[in-house]
């Protein structure tokens, strides 16, 4: 019977294909046309919005938004990469009119737009919340790691810095003693060359001042250790298994479709102070006087609560605390208590003493 053919490549039609066609009614690009189209980028202060009457046209901050939601959509954040797909993918040549934008263009537009693009982002929650895709009626906050390009090779730390200085500091002095013999050397005798050693000292100091300068810095910004090639990256604990220089994203989650209203990239490497920067955060993207949210023990924080409830915002945190151990009258866990079907209440298992607890009436 032979395999399944395809057409000839070859092979004209009375009535060629579009590329209208080719993109179905309900497909996600459609989506960001229409939305893009009906936001005022001048207004979001994109660069660029009006076109000049003299010199070259540029490209119209619209289409280069269309193109950036398409690759922030589909997980394709390379310049260049987006660059070859609007060149070949058939749903880009859809949505940019088949316009080929270089990857340059694409990467510019990205780094003088910086907060259009925020406001762009908050202008879509709001289209999400018209369409009935958010209802700000709960958002739930979560803290992901995400590692950052540079190894830990590359951080340094206070005690790293110490021990660089130490080696430093012997050095310096091994050459000072071989300059002191050079000196004193007499005849024909095979001695290191002076103005090699004088060189090679005043190397090892100007090391050793960039090591000092260096620990002075990080004692100025009060961290524990500084990252090469990523300065505002941090060694973090993950749950991957060790520590590696991370990233930790907050978001900003609603209840009802799991849309992200808001995230922020953080150098902290516990959730502890960020409830209530998050959460001020979702309530004026949401436009709301009062918000619910909820989020892990992570976030368990007093002063963190209180300046949320001042706010407007009730947040719903478990407490954060460890066994008690030591029989001290601190807080009990949940574990030490049994129930009592017979009497109706909780016994206090794990003690001599047969304390009983009433189940409240609710």
């Amino acid at each position: 019977m032979g395999f399944v053919q395809g057409e000839s490549r070859t092979q004209g039609s009375l009535f060629p294909v579009s590329l209208d066609e080719l993109i179905g009614d309900d497909h996600l690009v459609r989506v960001i046309d229409l939305w893009v189209d009906r936001v005022e980028v001048g207004r979001l202060g994109f660069a660029r919005a009006q076109p000049k009457h003299t010199g070259r046209p540029p490209y119209d901050p619209a289409d280069l938004l269309k193109l950036y939601l398409y690759g922030y959509l589909n997980q394709v954040r390379s310049s260049r990469k987006l660059e070859r797909e609007a060149q070949r993918n058939i749903e880009l040549l859809w949505l940019l009119r088949q316009l080929r934008p270089d990857f340059k263009t694409i990467a510019n537009f990205r780094r003088e737009n910086g907060q259009a693009l925020v406001l762009a982002c908050r202008a879509f929650v709001g289209f999400c919340r018209e369409q009935s895709l958010v209802t700000g009626q709960l958002v739930a906050i979560d803290g992901s790691k995400f590692g950052a390009v540079a190894s830990k090779r590359k951080v340094i730390s206070k005690a790293k810095l110490a021990r660089e200085r130490e080696r430093i500091d012997a050095r310096i002095a091994q050459y000072l003693v071989e300059l002191d013999a050079a000196d004193r050397s007499e005849g024909d005798e095979a001695v290191p060359d002076q103005a090699q050693l004088s060189t090679t000292i005043a190397r090892l100091k100007h090391q050793r001042d960039n090591v000092i300068s260096a620990h002075a810095l990080m004692e100025e910004m009060d961290v524990a250790h500084h990252v090469q090639g990523e300065p505002e990256a941090r060694l973090m604990k993950t749950a991957q298994g060790p520590s590696r220089v991370a990233w930790n994203v907050q978001s900003a989650v609603d209840g009802e479709h799991g849309l992200i209203i808001h995230h922020e990239v953080t150098d902290e490497a516990s959730d502890n102070r960020q409830l209530e920067p998050m959460a001020k955060a979702a309530q004026t993207v949401l436009g709301q006087a009062e918000l619910t949210v909820v989020a892990d023990a992570g976030y368990s924080n007093g002063a963190q609560l209180d300046a949320c409830e001042r706010s407007g915002i009730a947040a719903f945190v478990p407490p954060n605390r460890a066994i008690n151990n030591q029989g001290d009258g601190a807080l009990f866990q949940k574990d030490q208590f049994v129930f009592d079907a017979q009497r109706d209440g909780y016994c206090q298992c794990r003690f001599k003493t047969d304390t009983l607890f009433r189940r409240l009436p609710i």
